[in-house]
């Protein structure tokens, strides 16, 4: 053990893989876009493979018996325990986030329409995924058991099996989930900085291009020097980090669908290649649904602290004024550029 952090231990062999993993990232990234899709779409397939084997085990080699009661002992609903669930679901269900920022990387003759499909069938595949998971997962063992284990998934086809194997997979389909959320975080925070740099929103540092890869390499390098020094926290640092994840994406959901509502309201006859079903309906629930994720997630956390001050909301706090500091420091070369070539620059191409 190094040290501990927070009451949590560091250990040197735990915080070099870390560290050697978010290297390697950004080196893939800082060499192209392609290289690194390339080794995404290498773990995604590895995951859809591993996990295909351990969710056709649980579901034909479980029993339903296992997921009785459905809603706890006394087969009541626990409104709370289900709320808390759902405030979650924005962060696992976030994968999509990365499709319009990485839109400028599409293949060439790609439609726009087409990119909002593909959004669309990325959530659905996520829920399928998720909810084969936890039904595999149930079957395979009673859930009153599992859930008391510090890994349930694996726990669950060990005790089901009597097999380690089983629970190596289910432990692997996690290790390539965790690398490939790094790899899309590493790829489309660091396009998102890219953007938001070239229309003057921060410095201008970050829009600098590798003359040969073609790489935003400033904001590749920032993500992965702050993405290595967050490792040093360990588990107990990085937590409330994800746990605030949730909100923040909420908060982004409700600005996207008010937007998409003042949009329709003020430029209705603006050429829109993917419109949604239900039009401002469909955008006034995702809004109301979003908000309404983002007080339970916020909630969530408060309760999580026992009455003390969350740890997430230090990190949001901590998050906005960085945020504001970056903003302040671009505002001369803001005022040098008018608000609609700032928009031009920052959408890019065919999506403005």
């Amino acid at each position: 053990m190094l040290y501990t952090w927070r009451g949590q231990p560091i250990y040197a062999g735990g915080l070099a893989i870390a560290v050697g993993w978010t290297l390697w990232l950004g080196f893939l990234n800082y060499r192209g876009i392609k290289g690194a899709s390339r080794f995404q779409d290498l773990l995604t397939y590895g995951k859809i493979l591993v996990s295909a084997v351990f969710f056709i085990a649980g579901i034909f080699g479980g029993s339903t018996v296992n997921l009785e009661p459905a809603f706890g002992a006394s087969g009541g609903a626990s409104w709370g325990g289900m709320i808390a669930v759902l405030a979650t679901t924005p962060w696992f269900l976030a994968g999509f986030n990365q499709i319009p920022q990485l839109l400028e990387e599409k293949a060439h003759g790609t439609a726009v329409r087409s990119v909002g499909l593909i959004v669309v069938a990325s959530i659905i595949a996520g829920g399928v995924y998720y909810a084969l998971a936890a039904l595999s997962a149930g079957m395979a063992a009673p859930w009153q058991e599992i859930t008391q284990r510090e890994l349930p998934a694996a726990a669950a086809f060990r005790a089901a099996f009597g097999s380690e194997l089983f629970a190596r997979l289910v432990l692997v389909s996690g290790m390539f989930g965790i690398v490939t959320v790094g790899n899309a975080c590493s790829i489309g925070c660091s396009r998102l900085l890219f953007s938001l740099s070239r229309a003057r929103q921060i410095g201008p540092g970050f829009s600098r291009l590798h003359p040969n890869f073609g790489s935003p390499v400033v904001a590749i390098v920032f993500i992965t020097a702050f993405g290595a020094l967050g490792s040093f926290l360990g588990r107990s640092g990085i937590a409330p980090m994800v746990n605030i994840g949730s909100a923040m994406a909420c908060v982004g959901y409700v600005a996207t669908a008010a937007a998409l509502i003042k949009l329709r309201r003020v430029s209705p006859h603006l050429p829109r290649p993917y419109r949604i079903p239900g039009g401002i309906l469909t955008a006034a629930i995702a809004g109301a649904g979003s908000l309404f994720l983002l007080v339970s997630a916020l909630r969530q956390n408060w309760i999580d602290a026992n009455g003390s001050f969350p740890a997430e909301w230090g990190v949001l706090i901590v998050w906005a004024a960085l945020g504001y500091a970056f903003y302040r420091q671009a505002r001369p070369g803001r005022l040098e550029t008018d608000e609609p070539a700032r928009r031009r620059v920052m959408l890019g191409g065919e999506a403005a």
